[in-house]
């Protein structure tokens, strides 16, 4: 199930995950960044696509882990206050 959303600026109210690259097979370098949940947004051309936050190929594992991992834990701080 995909949540639609109006601007970009809603991604940082949803979890982040990392998932590896799609277009090696077994264990690749980089990864990318994706919100846990499927969201998707209108950039004004009437067709919904599917957001991520940095594509494959751009980060490296440790980077992306490391990005998610502060993200979320920002997420579950502001969430507590």
């Amino acid at each position: 199930m995909s949540i639609i959303i109006k601007d970009e600026k809603e991604l940082f109210n949803y979890k982040w995950e990392t998932k590896k690259c799609e277009r090696i097979d077994g264990d690749c370098w980089c990864r990318a960044i994706f919100p846990k949940k499927k969201l998707m947004i209108n950039y004004g051309n009437d067709e919904l696509e599917e957001v991520y936050i940095i594509p494959s190929g751009c980060v490296d594992k440790d980077v992306a882990e490391y990005i998610v991992k502060l993200h979320n834990k920002e997420l579950n701080n502001e969430k507590k206050r």
